[in-house]
């Protein structure tokens, strides 16, 4: 998309209206005043071609994924290739997803020959993956008379995590229902085994342990205990 800028409207109020009015006024005059439109009008539309031919040179990528934590401040890392032989000025836009903010809309910066990176503040406001789809570039032509402006896609996913360190997220995970009591272990049918013991009365058969039993001569059993190795918390 190519759009005037403000030099091209100022050049059409200072040259072209005027020669226009003296064409007019002035017959004897109407040629040189239409020579003068016509050279206007072919500068604009050459500065215009070469206006899509630079915007054309730039490249834009970001990464597939970053990991955010919810609520503290993060950039997003844009990556700049200007293939052409000088410095570019631009204009990015960055419309952000619903779970995510940024302080700003809109930067303006130069883009120097080969790579560059530009961060790009954000804030994960919503835990979840946001993606981000689109960047858009805007670029003054050779002339300065148009805005070359032109959307770029990406496949930008924000993955916003909770935040742990949050004294409110944090206290969730210290409410259990043994809040200051030691942690004792529970001997039952567990799947760990705990010790060995002598047979006795009402004992199953499968928990007997034939080795032990055979180097102490009378029947010893297995017993197992219920694990509690750690605690899983889905967030």
């Amino acid at each position: 998309m190519i759009v005037p800028s403000q030099r091209l409207l100022w050049l059409a109020g200072a040259v072209g209206l005027p020669a226009i009015t003296v064409a007019g006024l002035r017959p004897g005059l109407a040629a040189p005043c239409y020579a003068i439109l016509a050279g206007c009008a072919v500068a604009a539309a050459l500065d215009a071609i070469r206006g899509a031919g630079r915007i054309r040179a730039l490249q834009i990528r970001t990464p597939e994924f970053l990991r955010f934590t919810k609520n503290v401040p993060a950039s997003l890392p844009i990556t700049m290739e200007n293939r052409s032989a000088g410095d570019l000025r631009l204009r990015l836009g960055v419309v952000m997803p619903g779970g995510v903010s940024s302080e700003k809309t809109v930067e303006e910066t130069l883009a120097p020959p080969g790579l560059s990176l530009l961060p790009w503040p954000c804030t994960g406001r919503a835990r979840g993956d946001q993606v981000l789809r689109e960047l858009h570039l805007e670029t003054p032509s050779p002339f300065g008379l148009w805005q070359v402006r032109e959307p770029r896609p990406v496949e930008f996913t924000f993955r916003v995590y909770p935040n742990l360190r949050d004294r409110a997220t944090a206290s969730l995970f210290l409410k259990t229902a043994d809040a200051g009591l030691r942690m004792r272990r529970q001997i039952g049918k567990g799947r760990e085994f705990d010790n060995l013991r002598q047979y006795m009365p009402g004992d199953s058969f499968e928990d007997i342990h034939w080795k032990a039993t055979a180097r102490r001569a009378f029947p010893v059993v297995k017993l197992y205990r219920v694990e509690h190795a750690q605690e899983v918390y889905a967030v």
